[in-house]
C-alpha cells in the first residue's frame, strides 16, 4: 500500500500524524471510474476539469452541459467530456491550451448531493465537440465541507459583466468575490505523476487575502490522504477557480502555494490542524459563463468550522 501515494504526500501525511488513516483510505484509490459512479457522472452538468503544462504550470475552469455531458466507456477507462461548441475556447484558460497527451485532474462533483469523484489522466483525443479523458486514477472523497447548492432550469441565464478579464494581480471586485466566497476549486500537480482537482470550501470568508495580495486557505481535518498538499510539497505551481454563482462568471487564478503547519490560529479556522496552505497570485483571468441554469444556495455543511 505504501506505492499508492508519492513522496510529497507521504512526507506531508506523517508530518500531519494521520500516514495510518491514508493507508486505509488509499484503498479506494483504483485505475478506473467504478460502474456504479457511470449514472453519478451521467446526471451532472459541470465538471471541474485542471490541466498541467510540459513544465508543471496549473490551470484550472469549470465546464457546463447537459446530462449525459460526461460519459464513461464500459470498461471505466475512458471519460467522454462533450464540449459546447458555442463556447469560446480562448478565453478558458484550460481550453485554449489542452493539447494530446496533457496530464489532467477531473472533479466530478454535485453540490445539491455533497458526492464527488476524482477523475486524473491524460488527454487521448480532442475535438470541437468533445475531449476524450484516458483514466489513469479514479477515486471518491467524502462530503465534508461542500455547501449545498441546488440546480434550477433558466435558459435565460445572463453572466454579469464584460466577456472576459486579464491581469496579473486581483481587482477591488474580484477580492471581494474571494472573499464572500464559500466554495473554489483547486489544482496541482506532481511533477512526475498526476494533475489533480479537487474542492475547498468553508463559511464565506475562509479565504482570507492580505494586504500584498497573499491569499491564504485554512486545510481541515480531512481523510488523511493529502493529494493537493502532497503536490504542493513538491511542486507549487498551483490554480484555484472561484464559481460566482450569482453573477455567472468564472475567476481562474494560477500562481504558486506554499504550505503552513503549526501556524497560529486563535479563532479556530482550521478546525483545529494548525494547517494552513497559502497561494501567490501570477496571472488572473476572469470569464462569464452562461448556463442554462441558475444555482441555488439550500445549506452551508455542517462540518464547516465556525472560526473566520
Amino acid at each position: 500500500m505504501g506505492d499508492t501515494y508519492h513522496e510529497g504526500e507521504i512526507r506531508v501525511q506523517e508530518l500531519a500524524g494521520e500516514r495510518d488513516e491514508a493507508l486505509h483510505n488509499g484503498r479506494l484509490i483504483g485505475e478506473r471510474i467504478i460502474a456504479p459512479a457511470f449514472r453519478f457522472l451521467s446526471l451532472l452538468r459541470y465538471f471541474v476539469l485542471g490541466q498541467a503544462s510540459a513544465e508543471h504550470e496549473c490551470e484550472g475552469t469549470v465546464l457546463f452541459g447537459p446530462p449525459g455531458f460526461l460519459a464513461a466507456d464500459a470498461d471505466g477507462k475512458m471519460l467522454t467530456v462533450a464540449l459546447d461548441p458555442r463556447r469560446d475556447r480562448r478565453t478558458d484558460p484550460v481550453l485554449a491550451s489542452l493539447t494530446l497527451g496533457r496530464r489532467v485532474g477531473g472533479l466530478a462533483i454535485d453540490l445539491a448531493t455533497r458526492r464527488r469523484l476524482r477523475i486524473n489522466g491524460h488527454v487521448a483525443a480532442l475535438a470541437d465537440d468533445s475531449l476524450v479523458v484516458a483514466v489513469d486514477e479514479s477515486y471518491p472523497n467524502c462530503p465534508k465541507y461542500i455547501q449545498k447548492r441546488s440546480v434550477e432550469i433558466d435558459e435565460e441565464v445572463a453572466p454579469a459583466g464584460q466577456g472576459a478579464v486579464f491581469g496579473t494581480e486581483l481587482g477591488e471586485a474580484q477580492r471581494a468575490l474571494v472573499r464572500r466566497a464559500d466554495t473554489c476549486f483547486v489544482v496541482t500537480v506532481h511533477p512526475q505523476g498526476h494533475a489533480d482537482a479537487s474542492h475547498r470550501g468553508g463559511l464565506p470568508g475562509f479565504v482570507t487575502i492580505d494586504d500584498d495580495g497573499m491569499l491564504s486557505i485554512p486545510d481541515y481535518p480531512g481523510n488523511g490522504m493529502f493529494n493537493t498538499l502532497g503536490n504542493v510539497a513538491t511542486n507549487p505551481a498551483a490554480a484555484l477557480v472561484f464559481w460566482d454563482f450569482e453573477h455567472h462568471r468564472l475567476l481562474h487564478l494560477s500562481g504558486t502555494a506554499a504550505l503552513r503547519f503549526g501556524a497560529p490560529d486563535p479563532d479556530g479556522r482550521t478546525g483545529g490542524t494548525g494547517r494552513f496552505w497559502t497561494f501567490r497570485v501570477r496571472h488572473v483571468q476572469e470569464q462569464a459563463v452562461a448556463p442554462p441554469f441558475r444555482m441555488r444556495f439550500v445549506e452551508a455543511s455542517p462540518f464547516n468550522p465556525r472560526g473566520t
